[in-house]
């Protein structure tokens, strides 16, 4: 049954008004009900129906006694009901200012420190009184951060610009704002704001009745934070009409999973940096077609999504575009394609990837992974958050311009088999050169691979010779100890490497190997490090 009872919006003082954001014992929500409850006594009882943040501080979905008082919007039995003394509605801006930046009294009696046999040891403030004198002029502040003050509303104009007038960074972020009014007349008092962040702030639905693009707030704001503020991309589409110079654009943690827009969208264009972590985003050609023709977008952060590749739309005949990206980050995906690479390399300016965490690279030591990811994108300068060496870049590409080659040279070999069986002829020259040709295509480096270090000399036969014949090598590390099949022609310097692969090491460090013993085909031989004062030998 539905509730009769007034679930208004009371403006008496000292209650709440619905739709507003709360604090109640270190805990945050949303009102949803003030009034009174049938059946409760006294009759007249003022509650107030709160949805909490944390779900786990509810008891129930707005009802008393089998009437329906309010409905929980996340998830079911995330409401209560509390009296409005435990209800905090937060303190204005300016009020937070002054309790952390206005002159206080420090009790230097008070102040200090314990000594190594637990006595107390004074301490002197030195510089206390310029130090006060200076945060104590607000006016001289140009950086505040004001996080978790339980701010709830924005002081009137002119009052914010009479007194901080010079601020161009503010972290508002954990507190209780809502209203997108309070944020425009909060922009409108600080027009030399470049950062503003609004985190974890439950704000309102935003409207585009509520935004002027002739009145232009944010007119010099470069930074814009607003993760987990349950913002959507149709209300940022609204925002960025008055965003006309933003280069930086967090969203992370806001449920947006896709986008919508064309090349038409004048918005954006000054945007440098995009962060879309932990949205849920899964489909890659409603991200292409909103950000791949941005004309300054230099980072973009996927982090945490449901990706499973980044392809170029088949029915699109522009390209891949992101023509000045530079770094991309798509770790914890669900990326299980290699292909995925390969169109990376067709960006003409990237340099960093973080791609861990995905399908595609499971089971694989992380020295091997990056020789994969490396030799397949030409201009990787920083993978995973690591430089790509000169070695490693060198080792990358011949290993990458190997499993080519070896791909090739499997395939004609099976279609000669094919041939066999079927008709008793070996493959023509020109079917060679069609498989040849087939496969080279898809690895977009392959020319120049070639070019740089010349076909490989390997052939089939030497592939299974050196799966045939091998020594067994026990490699004995203080994390452990791993078997390895190795060529009898392996040279120090390559097992070196294999080491440094099987046990993550680092790129820049000589191991000392010791042999235990050494013996010859199908013996084993068991290779160990010697501790050099290396942190990891």
């Amino acid at each position: 049954m539905e509730s009769s009872s007034s679930n208004n919006n009371n403006n008496s003082t000292g209650l709440p008004k619905v739709g507003s954001r709360f604090e109640s014992d270190g805990s945050y929500g949303t009102v949803k009900f003030v009034g009174t409850l049938q059946g409760f006594k006294p009759e007249g009882t003022v509650w107030v129906g709160v949805e909490w943040d944390d779900i786990k501080r509810g008891k129930h979905d707005g009802v008393y006694q089998g009437i329906k008082y309010f409905e929980c919007e996340k998830k079911p039995n995330a409401g209560s009901f509390l009296k409005p003394e435990k209800v905090s509605q937060g303190v204005s801006l300016l009020a937070a200012v002054e309790e952390k930046y206005g002159d206080k009294k420090y009790d230097e009696e008070n102040m200090y420190v314990l000594s190594v046999r637990e006595q107390v040891v004074p301490v002197q403030f030195v510089g206390k009184q310029s130090a006060f004198d200076w945060y104590s002029n607000l006016s001289k502040l140009s950086i505040l951060g004001l996080p978790g003050m339980k701010i709830s509303h924005i002081n009137p104009a002119p009052s914010i610009s009479s007194c901080i007038t010079n601020v161009t960074e503010l972290d508002l972020s954990s507190n209780l704002l809502f209203l997108w009014h309070d944020i425009f007349n909060l922009a409108n008092q600080l027009p030399r704001l470049k950062l503003l962040n609004l985190s974890f702030n439950k704000l309102s639905r935003l409207s585009q009745e509520m935004v002027h693009p002739e009145k232009t707030p944010f007119s010099q704001l470069r930074i814009l934070v607003l993760n987990n503020t349950q913002i959507t991309w149709g209300e940022v589409e609204i925002l960025n009409k008055i965003l006309p110079v933003i280069e930086e654009l967090h969203l992370v943690k806001n449920g947006i999973q896709r986008f919508e827009g064309d090349e038409n969208n004048t918005t954006l264009q000054t945007l440098r940096l995009l962060n879309l972590e932990t949205n849920g985003i899964d489909d890659w050609v409603s991200v292409w077609k909103r950000f791949h023709y941005l004309p300054n977008l230099e980072s973009l952060i996927l982090n945490d999504n449901n990706l499973k590749g980044i392809f170029v739309p088949p029915s699109d005949n522009s390209g891949l575009g992101f023509s000045s990206l530079q770094s991309i980050s798509l770790n914890h995906n669900q990326i299980s394609s290699l292909e995925t690479l390969s169109v990376l390399n067709k960006l003409p300016k990237i340099q960093s990837l973080r791609i861990s965490n995905n399908p595609a690279f499971a089971g694989m030591r992380t020295y091997a992974s990056r020789l994969l990811i490396a030799g397949r994108i030409a201009s990787l300068k920083v993978l995973n958050g690591s430089d790509v060496s000169k070695k490693e870049r060198e080792e990358a590409d011949q290993q990458y311009l190997r499993d080519i080659h070896i791909e090739v040279l499997r395939a004609t070999s099976n279609n000669d088999t094919n041939n066999n069986n079927n008709a008793g002829a070996s493959s023509s020259d020109s079917e060679i050169t069609q498989i040849t040709q087939q496969i080279t295509s898809q690895h977009s480096r392959y020319a120049e691979l070639v070019e740089k270090y010349g076909v490989p000399e390997i052939t089939l036969q030497s592939i299974s010779q050196s799966t045939s014949e091998y020594v067994m090598v026990t490699l004995c590390h203080e994390t452990g100890e791993v078997r390895k099949k190795v060529p009898p022609s392996l040279t120090i310097a390559s097992l070196k490497h294999l080491v440094m692969r099987t046990f993550d090491l680092l790129e820049n460090t000589e191991p000392t190997f010791k042999f235990r013993q050494l013996f010859l085909i199908k013996e084993e031989a068991v290779v160990s490090t010697q501790s050099t004062g290396h942190p990891f030998f």
